[in-house]
Protein backbone atom coordinates (compact mmCIF):
# COMPACT_ATOMS: atom_id res chain seq x y z
CA UNK A 1 0.00 0.00 0.00
CA UNK A 2 2.87 2.52 1.19
CA UNK A 3 3.96 1.85 -2.72
CA UNK A 4 0.90 2.99 -4.12
CA UNK A 5 0.22 5.46 -2.20
CA UNK A 6 3.71 7.51 -3.08
CA UNK A 7 2.83 6.28 -6.67
CA UNK A 8 -0.01 8.92 -6.81
CA UNK A 9 1.80 11.10 -5.33
CA UNK A 10 5.00 11.30 -7.02
CA UNK A 11 3.02 11.79 -10.40
CA UNK A 12 1.37 14.88 -8.97
CA UNK A 13 4.69 16.26 -8.39
CA UNK A 14 6.28 15.48 -11.68
CA UNK A 15 3.21 17.13 -13.39
CA UNK A 16 3.44 19.97 -11.30
CA UNK A 17 7.32 20.49 -12.39
CA UNK A 18 6.37 19.46 -16.09
CA UNK A 19 4.65 22.53 -16.27
CA UNK A 20 6.53 25.26 -14.20
CA UNK A 21 8.20 28.10 -16.82
CA UNK A 22 11.00 30.43 -15.37
CA UNK A 23 10.82 33.96 -15.21
CA UNK A 24 8.36 36.67 -15.56
CA UNK A 25 5.20 37.47 -14.24
CA UNK A 26 1.69 36.08 -14.32
CA UNK A 27 -1.86 38.13 -14.98
CA UNK A 28 -5.43 36.76 -14.14
CA UNK A 29 -4.10 37.80 -10.00
CA UNK A 30 -7.35 37.12 -9.15
CA UNK A 31 -6.93 33.36 -9.70
CA UNK A 32 -4.81 33.70 -6.32
CA UNK A 33 -7.44 34.95 -4.26
CA UNK A 34 -9.04 32.58 -1.60
CA UNK A 35 -12.53 31.49 -3.06
CA UNK A 36 -14.30 31.28 0.11
CA UNK A 37 -14.21 33.37 4.22
CA UNK A 38 -13.08 30.79 5.67
CA UNK A 39 -9.88 29.93 3.82
CA UNK A 40 -9.19 33.40 3.39
CA UNK A 41 -9.20 34.21 7.20
CA UNK A 42 -7.07 31.26 8.26
CA UNK A 43 -4.23 32.60 5.15
CA UNK A 44 -6.02 31.15 2.19
CA UNK A 45 -5.45 27.68 3.57
CA UNK A 46 -7.91 24.83 2.48
CA UNK A 47 -5.46 22.16 0.95
CA UNK A 48 -6.38 20.06 4.02
CA UNK A 49 -9.66 20.96 5.47
CA UNK A 50 -11.83 18.66 5.11
CA UNK A 51 -16.22 18.73 4.78
CA UNK A 52 -15.75 22.23 3.61
CA UNK A 53 -17.27 23.83 0.73
CA UNK A 54 -15.04 25.85 -0.76
CA UNK A 55 -11.84 23.57 -0.24
CA UNK A 56 -12.80 22.06 -2.80
CA UNK A 57 -11.38 24.18 -5.13
CA UNK A 58 -8.22 24.42 -3.74
CA UNK A 59 -7.57 20.60 -3.54
CA UNK A 60 -10.76 18.69 -5.52
CA UNK A 61 -9.78 15.61 -3.81
CA UNK A 62 -11.64 16.74 -0.87
CA UNK A 63 -15.19 16.91 -2.75
CA UNK A 64 -15.29 12.70 -1.38
CA UNK A 65 -14.95 14.12 2.36
CA UNK A 66 -18.74 16.35 1.58
CA UNK A 67 -21.70 15.00 1.88
CA UNK A 68 -25.30 15.90 0.41
CA UNK A 69 -25.58 19.13 -1.75
CA UNK A 70 -24.19 22.33 -0.42
CA UNK A 71 -24.64 25.91 -1.73
CA UNK A 72 -22.61 28.95 -0.99
CA UNK A 73 -22.06 32.47 -1.70
CA UNK A 74 -19.06 34.90 -1.29
CA UNK A 75 -18.52 38.63 -1.98
CA UNK A 76 -15.27 40.39 -1.03
CA UNK A 77 -15.41 44.52 -1.30
CA UNK A 78 -11.72 44.61 -2.03
CA UNK A 79 -9.00 47.42 -2.39
CA UNK A 80 -9.83 50.58 -4.91
CA UNK A 81 -12.89 49.43 -5.15
CA UNK A 82 -12.16 45.93 -6.71
CA UNK A 83 -15.17 43.96 -6.36
CA UNK A 84 -15.20 39.88 -6.27
CA UNK A 85 -17.93 37.15 -5.91
CA UNK A 86 -18.05 33.64 -5.73
CA UNK A 87 -20.83 31.34 -6.27
CA UNK A 88 -19.93 27.53 -5.19
CA UNK A 89 -22.12 24.09 -4.98
CA UNK A 90 -21.49 20.67 -4.67
CA UNK A 91 -23.43 17.88 -5.15
CA UNK A 92 -23.92 14.28 -6.51
CA UNK A 93 -25.22 13.02 -10.17
CA UNK A 94 -25.08 9.40 -10.03
CA UNK A 95 -23.77 8.42 -7.02
CA UNK A 96 -20.82 10.48 -8.87
CA UNK A 97 -19.53 13.91 -6.71
CA UNK A 98 -19.30 17.37 -8.37
CA UNK A 99 -18.67 20.55 -7.67
CA UNK A 100 -19.20 23.98 -9.42
CA UNK A 101 -17.43 27.54 -8.57
CA UNK A 102 -18.01 30.49 -10.61
CA UNK A 103 -15.74 33.45 -9.65
CA UNK A 104 -15.66 36.90 -11.02
CA UNK A 105 -13.85 39.82 -10.25
CA UNK A 106 -13.62 43.65 -11.48
CA UNK A 107 -11.96 46.57 -11.28
CA UNK A 108 -14.12 49.78 -12.36
CA UNK A 109 -13.10 53.25 -13.07
CA UNK A 110 -9.89 52.78 -15.33
CA UNK A 111 -9.02 56.28 -16.95
CA UNK A 112 -9.02 56.09 -20.66
CA UNK A 113 -5.95 58.96 -22.03
CA UNK A 114 -4.88 59.70 -25.69
CA UNK A 115 -2.27 62.09 -24.19
CA UNK A 116 -1.61 63.55 -21.14
CA UNK A 117 -4.05 65.66 -18.88
CA UNK A 118 -7.40 64.94 -18.30
CA UNK A 119 -9.04 61.31 -18.49
CA UNK A 120 -11.20 60.83 -21.87
CA UNK A 121 -13.40 58.44 -20.09
CA UNK A 122 -13.52 55.50 -18.10
CA UNK A 123 -13.47 51.55 -18.43
CA UNK A 124 -14.40 48.31 -16.70
CA UNK A 125 -11.70 44.98 -16.24
CA UNK A 126 -13.48 42.34 -16.12
CA UNK A 127 -12.34 38.55 -15.17
CA UNK A 128 -14.40 35.42 -14.76
CA UNK A 129 -13.52 31.84 -14.01
CA UNK A 130 -16.07 28.59 -14.06
CA UNK A 131 -14.43 25.42 -12.51
CA UNK A 132 -15.89 21.77 -13.15
CA UNK A 133 -14.38 19.71 -10.42
CA UNK A 134 -14.93 16.04 -8.95
CA UNK A 135 -13.15 13.18 -7.32
CA UNK A 136 -12.54 9.67 -6.32
CA UNK A 137 -12.10 7.85 -3.34
CA UNK A 138 -8.96 5.31 -4.14
CA UNK A 139 -9.17 3.75 -0.49
CA UNK A 140 -10.91 4.27 2.61
CA UNK A 141 -8.52 7.07 3.07
CA UNK A 142 -6.99 7.97 -0.24
CA UNK A 143 -8.71 10.33 -2.52
CA UNK A 144 -7.93 12.15 -5.80
CA UNK A 145 -9.24 14.90 -7.73
CA UNK A 146 -9.65 16.86 -10.80
CA UNK A 147 -10.85 20.10 -11.75
CA UNK A 148 -11.62 22.16 -15.22
CA UNK A 149 -11.29 25.77 -15.45
CA UNK A 150 -12.52 28.32 -18.51
CA UNK A 151 -10.58 31.72 -17.59
CA UNK A 152 -12.14 34.99 -19.31
CA UNK A 153 -10.35 38.17 -19.24
CA UNK A 154 -11.54 41.72 -20.68
CA UNK A 155 -9.78 44.65 -20.54
CA UNK A 156 -11.43 47.96 -22.60
CA UNK A 157 -11.79 46.72 -26.31
CA UNK A 158 -9.61 43.39 -26.00
CA UNK A 159 -11.31 39.67 -24.84
CA UNK A 160 -9.44 36.71 -24.30
CA UNK A 161 -10.29 32.93 -22.94
CA UNK A 162 -8.42 30.10 -21.78
CA UNK A 163 -8.69 27.00 -19.78
CA UNK A 164 -6.40 25.33 -17.10
CA UNK A 165 -6.49 22.35 -14.96
CA UNK A 166 -6.00 21.27 -11.15
CA UNK A 167 -4.84 18.16 -9.75
CA UNK A 168 -5.04 17.04 -6.24
CA UNK A 169 -4.72 13.78 -3.21
CA UNK A 170 -5.79 13.78 0.13
CA UNK A 171 -4.35 11.34 2.78
CA UNK A 172 -6.76 10.94 5.57
CA UNK A 173 -5.80 9.41 8.79
CA UNK A 174 -2.12 9.72 8.54
CA UNK A 175 -2.13 9.78 12.00
CA UNK A 176 -5.14 9.98 13.92
CA UNK A 177 -6.63 13.32 13.74
CA UNK A 178 -3.76 14.73 10.54
CA UNK A 179 -4.88 15.31 6.73
CA UNK A 180 -2.10 15.33 4.39
CA UNK A 181 -2.64 17.06 0.76
CA UNK A 182 -1.22 18.25 -2.46
CA UNK A 183 -2.50 19.93 -5.67
CA UNK A 184 -1.44 21.27 -8.50
CA UNK A 185 -3.34 24.40 -9.65
CA UNK A 186 -3.70 26.19 -12.72
CA UNK A 187 -1.91 24.73 -15.93
CA UNK A 188 -3.03 25.77 -18.67
CA UNK A 189 -2.98 28.84 -21.22
CA UNK A 190 -4.96 31.55 -22.60
CA UNK A 191 -5.52 33.53 -25.55
CA UNK A 192 -3.44 36.01 -26.38
CA UNK A 193 -4.95 39.52 -25.59
CA UNK A 194 -3.93 42.15 -28.14
CA UNK A 195 -0.42 40.52 -28.93
CA UNK A 196 0.34 39.24 -25.82
CA UNK A 197 -0.35 35.82 -23.89
CA UNK A 198 -1.64 36.17 -20.16
CA UNK A 199 0.76 33.64 -18.34
CA UNK A 200 -1.24 31.63 -15.79
CA UNK A 201 -0.42 31.84 -12.02
CA UNK A 202 0.03 27.93 -11.87
CA UNK A 203 0.99 26.57 -8.24
CA UNK A 204 2.05 23.85 -6.33
CA UNK A 205 1.20 22.92 -2.82
CA UNK A 206 1.51 20.83 -0.21
CA UNK A 207 0.50 20.88 3.63
CA UNK A 208 -1.78 19.36 6.11
CA UNK A 209 -4.33 20.06 8.89
CA UNK A 210 -5.09 18.60 12.61
CA UNK A 211 -7.76 18.15 14.41
CA UNK A 212 -6.50 18.24 18.36
CA UNK A 213 -8.76 15.37 20.67
CA UNK A 214 -9.89 17.52 23.52
CA UNK A 215 -11.93 14.37 24.72
CA UNK A 216 -14.98 16.28 24.83
CA UNK A 217 -17.67 17.73 21.80
CA UNK A 218 -18.21 21.29 22.80
CA UNK A 219 -14.58 22.25 22.34
CA UNK A 220 -12.46 22.10 18.94
CA UNK A 221 -9.34 23.06 17.75
CA UNK A 222 -7.86 22.48 14.27
CA UNK A 223 -4.41 23.33 13.02
CA UNK A 224 -3.33 24.05 9.34
CA UNK A 225 -0.22 24.79 7.51
CA UNK A 226 0.77 24.67 3.95
CA UNK A 227 3.77 25.56 2.02
CA UNK A 228 2.92 27.16 -1.83
CA UNK A 229 5.23 27.40 -4.88
CA UNK A 230 4.26 29.09 -7.90
CA UNK A 231 6.36 28.21 -10.89
CA UNK A 232 7.39 31.37 -12.10
CA UNK A 233 9.27 32.84 -8.74
CA UNK A 234 11.74 31.47 -7.03
CA UNK A 235 10.30 32.12 -3.52
CA UNK A 236 8.44 29.23 -1.40
CA UNK A 237 5.59 31.07 0.93
CA UNK A 238 4.12 29.43 4.01
CA UNK A 239 1.20 29.86 6.05
CA UNK A 240 -0.03 28.34 9.23
CA UNK A 241 -3.79 28.75 10.78
CA UNK A 242 -5.88 28.09 13.53
CA UNK A 243 -9.68 27.93 14.39
CA UNK A 244 -11.01 27.37 17.97
CA UNK A 245 -15.14 26.11 17.82
CA UNK A 246 -17.68 26.21 20.70
CA UNK A 247 -20.26 23.74 19.95
CA UNK A 248 -19.85 23.71 16.72
CA UNK A 249 -22.03 26.82 17.07
CA UNK A 250 -19.23 29.86 16.92
CA UNK A 251 -15.52 29.59 15.65
CA UNK A 252 -12.42 31.98 15.48
CA UNK A 253 -9.81 31.86 13.03
CA UNK A 254 -6.49 33.42 12.81
CA UNK A 255 -3.77 32.96 10.09
CA UNK A 256 -0.70 33.87 8.75
CA UNK A 257 1.01 33.76 5.72
CA UNK A 258 4.99 34.68 4.77
CA UNK A 259 6.48 35.66 1.56
CA UNK A 260 3.61 38.39 0.84
CA UNK A 261 4.63 41.85 0.91
CA UNK A 262 0.58 42.99 0.89
CA UNK A 263 -0.36 41.28 3.73
CA UNK A 264 0.66 38.70 6.29
CA UNK A 265 -2.18 38.15 9.38
CA UNK A 266 -5.85 37.63 8.71
CA UNK A 267 -8.55 36.81 11.35
CA UNK A 268 -11.91 35.69 11.20
CA UNK A 269 -14.89 34.12 12.91
CA UNK A 270 -17.97 31.23 11.59
CA UNK A 271 -21.31 30.54 12.79
CA UNK A 272 -23.33 27.53 12.45
CA UNK A 273 -27.01 27.76 12.65
CA UNK A 274 -28.68 24.57 11.96
CA UNK A 275 -28.25 24.48 7.75
CA UNK A 276 -26.58 28.02 7.06
CA UNK A 277 -23.21 28.91 8.00
CA UNK A 278 -22.43 32.27 8.53
CA UNK A 279 -18.41 33.33 7.50
CA UNK A 280 -16.52 36.73 7.79
CA UNK A 281 -12.84 37.32 7.19
CA UNK A 282 -11.03 40.08 7.50
CA UNK A 283 -7.74 40.70 5.50
CA UNK A 284 -5.13 43.53 6.80
CA UNK A 285 -3.17 45.01 4.17
CA UNK A 286 0.32 46.95 4.52
CA UNK A 287 1.30 49.82 2.35
CA UNK A 288 -1.77 52.16 2.82
CA UNK A 289 -3.66 49.37 0.23
CA UNK A 290 -6.52 49.61 3.08
CA UNK A 291 -8.07 45.85 3.76
CA UNK A 292 -10.56 43.64 2.67
CA UNK A 293 -13.42 42.29 4.03
CA UNK A 294 -14.52 39.00 2.77
CA UNK A 295 -18.42 37.45 3.66
CA UNK A 296 -19.77 33.79 2.73
CA UNK A 297 -23.24 31.75 3.22
CA UNK A 298 -23.22 28.09 2.73
CA UNK A 299 -26.45 26.76 2.65
CA UNK A 300 -26.57 22.28 2.98
CA UNK A 301 -29.50 20.03 2.60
Amino acid sequence: MFNYKFFILLIICISAYSFAQDGGKTGLSFLKLSTGARNAAMSDNGLAIANDLNSVFYNPALITSLSGTRIGITHNKWIQDASYSVFSLKSDFMDVPFGLLINTFSVPGIEIREKPGAAIGTFKAQYFAGTLSTGYGITDDISAGVSFKYLYEGLFSEEASGYAFDMGVNYHNALPGLILGIAVRNLGSMDKLKNLETELPGEVRFGGSYKIDLNTEKYSVLLTGEAQKYFQYDDTNFSLACEAGYDNLILCRLGYKTGIESDGLTAGVGVNWNSITFEYAFIPLSDELGSGNMIGLIYSF
